[in-house]
């Protein structure tokens, strides 16, 4: 942008964008970019990330005489393919409980339209939806809405993947780990009956139809009654 008229007169900018040059180096900002000018004077101009489409600033020039004019200068900016990008997630979730996911909370896609296609291998319908995971479900609304519920009575890590994709059909996948945290379960006594012949004798198995998900019985499984 340094020119000189008919008589070679030094001509210099005074003036980007109506900032001020300082004989340092500067950043000057202009719509949707950057005028970025080093110790030495040289220029160069970035365009702000991702950003394609037309951009115009002005600049301002004197010369020896204290002669000034103005002009403009205007970028192109053209698109490029930019890449979606898929970032691993990490979520919390009590034994026999359920958590909301968004998975693309934290995901990209410049080019827009970002969407999930598939998860744990298995393609989404755009309908209401389980899908089996080891160890649980991931349960899919009509709304598009997700929660993952963990098999009952499991705790511990669960991992499974998804995919995504952008308005330009690009495509990354991710993993999803789930770590389920134990809780308490009640133990569950339920009534037996049994018969028995007259004089005779019948083993017990009092607990054959009891529950204790944390394990670890206390009493005896069976005894013998006469």
């Amino acid at each position: 942008m340094n020119r000189s008229d008919g008589c070679r007169r030094r001509q210099e900018i005074t003036h980007i964008n109506g900032v001020a040059l300082t004989g340092n180096a500067q950043d000057i900002a202009v719509d949707n970019g950057t005028v970025v000018i080093a110790a030495d004077g040289a220029m160069t101009f970035e365009p702000a990330a991702d950003f394609n489409g037309e951009i115009n600033f002005g600049y301002q020039v004197k010369d020896a005489d204290g002669d000034v004019d103005s002009a403009n200068v205007k970028v192109t900016v053209n698109a490029v393919n930019d890449a979606v990008d898929a970032v691993n997630d990490e979520v919390t979730v009590a034994e026999d409980g359920s958590i909301t996911l968004n998975l693309t909370g934290n995901d990209s896609a410049p080019d827009g339209g970002l969407e999930i296609t598939h998860i744990n291998g298995v393609a989404l319908t755009g309908n209401a939806q389980d899908i089996a995971v080891d160890n649980g479900t991931v349960v899919i609304a009509a709304d598009g809405a997700m929660t993952f519920e963990p098999a009952a009575d499991f705790n511990g890590e669960i991992n499974f993947g998804y995919q995504v994709k952008d308005a330009d059909g690009d495509v990354d996948s991710a993993n999803v780990k789930v770590t389920v945290n134990a809780v308490n379960d009640a133990v569950d006594a339920v009534n037996d009956e049994v018969t028995v012949a007259e004089d005779g004798s019948i083993t017990l198995n009092l607990t054959g139809n009891d529950s204790a998900p944390d394990g670890a019985w206390k009493s005896p499984t069976s005894t013998a009654w006469r």
